[in-house]
């Protein structure tokens, strides 16, 4: 019995330090990606060294075009963001010409409440994720 406990200790602490939250994955680089891909196949297809050589070049090229394809959504999002703050800001700019004075010092605080509000919501919702990632690796 004492063996059965011990091995279920050592077993929950390795789960534990093999997910630690907060740690990311680095990514492999396309050579790596190819080279992991086509050993795969060679084991589960047989390949010959011909075919594997020109296996590992498809992979290879199919993994750099997934890397280019990424940085290219990336810097499509980040493009979208700045236009979207720069209209934010064109909105506000209308907005503050026609009020008056008084008016535009309440729209301003009620604009730093809701940025108080948001990051309120945003940090709750990192404590969340950070008690569920918790918890999943005290399963």
């Amino acid at each position: 019995m004492k063996k059965i406990a011990t091995a279920v200790m050592v077993l929950f602490v390795g789960m534990t330090f093999a997910q630690e939250p907060g740690k990311t994955k680095e990514r492999k680089t396309p050579e790596e990606r190819a080279q992991h891909k086509t050993d795969k196949m060679e084991e589960h297809l047989g390949l010959t060294a011909d075919q594997k050589e020109m296996i590992y070049d498809i992979n290879l090229e199919a993994a750099k075009k997934h890397v280019a394809k990424r940085e290219m959504a990336k810097e499509e999002r980040k493009a979208k963001h700045e236009e979207m703050k720069a209209e934010r800001e064109k909105i506000e700019a209308a907005i503050l010409d026609v009020l008056d004075d008084d008016q535009d010092a309440k729209f301003l605080q009620m604009k730093e409440e809701r940025k108080a509000k948001h990051e309120e919501r945003k940090a709750k919702k990192k404590a969340c994720r950070k008690e569920c990632s918790k918890n999943k690796t005290e399963e």
